[in-house]
Parts: structure tokens; sequence; C-alpha cells
């Protein structure tokens, strides 16, 4: 089963024909994961599991972990993942070979800390959070007891927990500027405004005249700190120059019509200048 990935494929088999897991699902998956097997098809919580009950499938923990993840919340989903996670202290705590089951799996923090909340919004998931805390704690402290190289466990975890505390904190940020951005297009709406706000972050867009009018400022700015050694760079014919002197940009590509003069002077040494910068 292990060698073929065949557990992970069980779990998804059930997310395609259901989007929870009940209480029965849970007890079928518990039976596998301790190979103690019922004759009866349980729909209540299953007894509380004691010091002679060994993880045989490991692997198990992962899918059932998956699950919950990719359920949708209800009351009868914190219902299991409050028993999936008592039953994972119980089966902790009551045995060493238990606790060095899941220290063998690879990156098994990742799905543990999915089973509790990063943020927590109400009492219940607190006690979740704190059940999750708890599992790591007896594990951790089993891995620099008992294991050689223990320390890695505990560098591996706080690795993942960092990038899981920073997701979700960039993951808030996102959700405030997008609800900032959906007020400003409100606010522009109501006040007969259009294409303000053209971006999540809350930046006004600016004219193609403006923009224009930038990007020839540059030009000029990045022609004027250059030394007269750069026009002998690229010499140019007289015949060119004097035509492109006479070219001149309208004012309102520039985006300022009110300001005194006809346009700007554009020369070719300028571009060249620009183009070489």
């Amino acid at each position: 089963m292990h060698t073929h990935s065949l557990f992970t494929l069980l779990g998804e088999r059930l997310m395609l024909h259901t989007n929870t897991v009940t209480v029965t699902t849970y007890n079928t998956l518990y039976e596998i994961l301790t190979e103690q097997v019922c004759t009866q098809v349980v729909h209540k919580p299953h007894p509380e599991p004691d010091s002679t009950v060994k993880i045989q499938n490991p692997m198990i923990l992962k899918v059932v972990a998956t699950l919950l993840k990719n359920s949708t919340p209800s009351p009868e989903l914190m219902e299991v993942r409050r028993l999936f996670l008592s039953d994972m202290i119980k089966l902790f705590s009551n045995s060493r070979e238990n606790r060095r089951c899941l220290l063998q799996c690879s990156v098994w923090q990742d799905w543990m800390f999915s089973l509790g909340y990063i943020n927590p919004k109400n009492s219940e998931e607190q006690k979740i959070t704190e059940m999750v805390y708890n599992i790591f704690r007896i594990l951790l402290y089993h891995a620099i007891k008992y294991e050689w190289g223990g320390w890695r466990v505990w560098v591996d975890t706080l690795s993942i927990a960092h990038s899981k505390v920073t997701y979700e904190a960039h993951k808030e940020y996102l959700a405030k500027m997008y609800e900032e951005y959906q007020r400003q297009e409100e606010e522009n709406i109501k006040k007969g405004k259009k294409g303000n706000v053209s971006t999540i972050s809350g930046l006004s867009s600016q004219t193609t005249g403006a923009k224009g009018g930038m990007e020839i400022r540059e030009i000029e700015d990045l022609s004027q700190s250059q030394s007269p050694e750069s026009e002998t760079d690229y010499p140019v014919s007289t015949d060119t120059r004097d035509l492109l002197m006479s070219t001149k940009v309208p004012d309102d590509i520039l985006g300022n019509s009110d300001r005194p003069g006809s346009g700007v002077h554009v020369e070719v040494h300028d571009l060249l200048v620009d183009i070489k910068a």
C-alpha cells in the first residue's frame, strides 16, 4: 500500500464523492491506521486508544489531515478534527514507537500545521490550535531526547512554521488591499469617476499624455547629465540634425497645455545619448 501510494489514492477517491468527512468515515480510516478492524459500522466516536494500540500505517494520518483540510467547514467537520487530534495525542503520549512512526514520515509538520489555525477567530479554533501545539510539544521533546540528530526535526519545524506564518500574513495583507480597492471603486462610482483606481495597490492611473511628458523630460535630463564626448562617439550628419531640430512635440501629448511654450525640441544626439546610457 505504501510503496504504490495507495493510501494517498484512497484520500483522493474519497474527495471525489464527498466534500466533508463524517465520523463514520473517520472511524474506518482509524481502523486502517491501527489495523484493528471492527465487524460493525460505527457511527459514533470510537473508544479512546490505550497504550496497547500501535500505529501500523502512519500514512493514514496524512490522508485524514488532507481530507480535513480540503473539506467544507461544518460543525461535524470540527468534531472530527477534534476527535482526530485527541486520538493522536493519546497515541503519541502512550507509545514511543508511535511517536517514532510519525517522526520518520516526510515533511509531517506541513500537514500537522494545516490542522490548526495560525490566527484563531473564536474559542473553538483556539482549542483546536492548542491541541496541535500539544502534539508538537510531545514529538519535539521525543526527537531531541531520544532520536539521534533530533535537532534536525526542530530546524525543519521552525522553517515550516515560519513559511506558514509568512504565507498567512501575506494572504491577510492581500485581502485588506482588495477591500481597500473595492472601497475606492465604490467611492469613484458614487462620484461619477472612472478609471482612477487601476491596481489593487490603490495607485491611481496616469493619463497617456502625462506619461509621454515624463518620458520626454527624462530624455532631457539624461542628455544634460552626459558629457560632450558622447556626441563624438555617435557622429550624425548635419542634414539629419537640422531636419530633427525643427521637429516639435505637440502640447496635447505632454498633457500640460497651460504651460508657456509651443513644445519640446528633441534632437537626435539626445536620443542617441539616451540609447548609449
